[in-house]
């Protein structure tokens, strides 16, 4: 089993961080969980499309993501 958690917000603290705590307090550890999110850090304002996609929560990279997480190609 797979989850992926997408925020447009920091990971540290988010909603996947509730997911794994979540797990972690059912003794569930046989779940793979990819947190897609911004990083814990100052972020240049600009765009929000290019602030998505350097964070990897755009949609192409949020596919990426998936297609790895499931061995699939795009092919």
């Amino acid at each position: 089993r797979k989850i992926v958690t997408i925020e447009d917000n920091s990971i540290q603290g988010g909603f996947g961080s509730s997911v794994l705590e979540l797990l972690a307090t059912m003794g569930i550890t046989t779940i793979q969980v990819t947190l897609l999110g911004h990083p814990d850090n100052f972020i240049e304002h600009g765009p929000q499309k290019t602030l998505w996609r350097d964070s990897g929560v755009d949609k192409e990279s949020i596919i990426a993501t998936c297609l790895e997480m499931t061995g699939s190609s795009t092919k």
